[in-house]
């Protein structure tokens, strides 16, 4: 079975406006409200793909009870821990002339949460396949270090998307696959890295800290596979991108999709570009509809 972990789930409120002025009163021309968080979105796009998946995380207040009913609903399998106390962040993406948005906090999160979360991550073993993806606030710092250890421990192969010491910090513990994007990858080492070459070039750097694989998602331009012998290229296909959020947890889903079936690393990582690609050419996350034109 694939789990992801999602640890810090949103509701995104998202409003439709002409444009905002600053310190007026301002109308939007509609609205609508998404459970997000990036794990979910994986989730959901293996659902459209059909491929299962569980996910993991935590709730809490009325937006983690409106959280779990949507999934539920939408035949999403999930074990989320109610902390009890607080509230799941509610994010306000307000969409006019330009894209803004305002994210939650999210709720603090208890040892003794992040205790039965690990206790279930233990259960996993060999055949199952674990994602970590997206922030980890303050109260749950070390949480994906833990995970990854016990991934480790347990021949679970995992994948991790996240930022800064969040992705670092499980190098030690071998993942399969780690997917910065090229700004993330800029970060990681404080240097302005802009060609396929220096993707490659830094890449190599985080191959030899530890991971088995890289994907860096390089926007429009597409993305590259870095692994122990090799690398593999793939340009984005041209069009209108109206959405780029979700778009790099389509493309883990849909890597993660096609290496479960076939084992074949290269046509993974082709498939999950044409993936993130159909949602970036989306006004949401990818249909099934339009999943099933991929061809690789």
């Amino acid at each position: 079975m694939i789990y992801t972990v999602t640890v810090n789930p949103s509701l995104d409120y998202i409003m439709y406006t002409d444009g905002i002025r600053e310190g007026l009163v301002n109308r939007s021309k509609n609205e609508k409200i998404v459970t997000g968080g990036k794990g979910i979105n994986v989730s959901c796009v293996l659902s459209e793909l059909g491929t299962e998946s569980v996910i993991l995380g935590f709730t809490a207040g009325f937006t983690g009870e409106y959280i779990r009913a949507d999934l539920t609903q939408k035949g999403l399998l999930h074990e989320l821990i109610d902390l009890g106390n607080g509230m799941s962040r509610i994010n306000v993406k307000l969409k006019g002339d330009k894209e803004t948005e305002i994210n939650g906090q999210g709720p603090e999160i208890s040892r003794e949460s992040v205790d039965i979360l690990i206790e279930r991550v233990k259960k996993l073993c060999s055949e199952d396949f674990l994602v970590l993806s997206g922030s980890v606030p303050i109260s749950a710092k070390n949480l994906y270090v833990k995970l990854a250890q016990i991934a480790k421990d347990n021949k679970v192969p995992f994948l991790v998307d996240a930022t800064g010491e969040a992705l670092t910090s499980t190098l030690m513990y071998n993942p399969f696959m780690i997917k910065p994007n090229i700004h993330e990858l800029s970060e990681i080492f404080k240097k302005k890295i802009e060609t396929v070459d220096d993707v490659v070039l830094y890449s190599r750097k985080l191959i030899k800290q530890g991971a088995e694989n890289v994907i860096v998602s390089m926007g429009d331009r597409g993305a590259v596979l870095v692994t122990q012998s090799e690398y593999f290229y793939k340009e984005a296909r041209k069009g209108n991108a109206i959405n780029t959020t979700g778009a790099g947890d389509s493309l883990v889903a849909g890597f993660i999709h096609s290496f479960h079936k076939d084992r074949d690393i290269k046509k993974a990582f082709m498939f999950g570009v044409e993936t993130g690609t159909i949602a970036a050419f989306s006004e949401g996350l990818p249909q099934r509809v339009d999943l099933k034109k991929i061809r690789v």
